[in-house]
């Protein structure tokens, strides 16, 4: 979710742009550079930029406030890989410094790894982990929290100071042949989920709230 508008994307590249409050369909658009480095795991998106990660720890940005004629220009930044062992869910955030930050849920733990790295092409540094006591199906930062969506659909926000939990909503039903795939939340407060299809002949869908 950005400022103005949120981008859906496939783990390949592909992605669709819907701007907020916008009752037309979301317009597709393709990254560019990202081939060769893994498929994509986690995307966070602020006023510089698209930040990504792959599968393989590298951490990518495509920089701009969007894609221009169906295009998003993307480079690998310099560093070390974040160290993931391709099961795990990821969330990535970005302070104002340059600095970044990665919330790291490795499969069979019941608790969240949380990495930083400098801005300067430095090493991912291990700064805590927190205990999240549920099974997650995805993670994304906002702001200083976590929000962790289960596989029913429900939202739950991790609050890293103290590790206590609050739900957001409740399990969403209603859409059999679907995996949630992420969510993210709006400057409004308004949640954002993906629903990803897991039978042939079913499309990908944004759920709103």
């Amino acid at each position: 979710c950005g400022a103005e508008a949120t981008v859906a994307l496939s783990r390949h590249g592909r992605g669709a742009h819907l701007k907020h409050g916008s009752s037309v369909e979301a317009v597709p658009f393709a990254l560019h550079g990202v081939v060769g480095h893994g498929a994509l795991v986690a995307a966070h998106w602020d006023t510089q930029g698209l930040l990504l990660v792959t599968a393989a720890g590298a951490v990518l940005e495509c920089a701009g406030a969007g894609p221009t004629g169906g295009r998003w220009a993307c480079a690998a930044l310099p560093g070390a890989a974040l160290p993931l062992d391709g099961t795990a869910k990821v969330a990535l955030s970005r302070a104002t410094s340059g600095a970044l930050r990665a919330a790291v849920l490795f499969a069979g733990e019941a608790s969240v790894t949380v990495f930083v790295r400098g801005p300067s092409a430095a090493k991912w540094l291990i700064h805590g982990e927190v205990r999240a006591p549920v099974a997650p199906a995805s993670a994304a930062f906002v702001g200083e929290d976590l929000l962790l969506g289960a596989a029913d659909g429900s939202i739950s926000k991790l609050h890293m100071v103290d590790g206590s939990m609050s739900e957001m909503t409740p399990a969403n039903s209603g859409h059999e042949g679907h995996a949630w795939s992420s969510a993210c939340q709006r400057p409004s407060g308004e949640l954002v989920r993906l629903a990803v299809p897991t039978t042939v002949g079913s499309e990908a869908r944004l759920i709103l709230g």
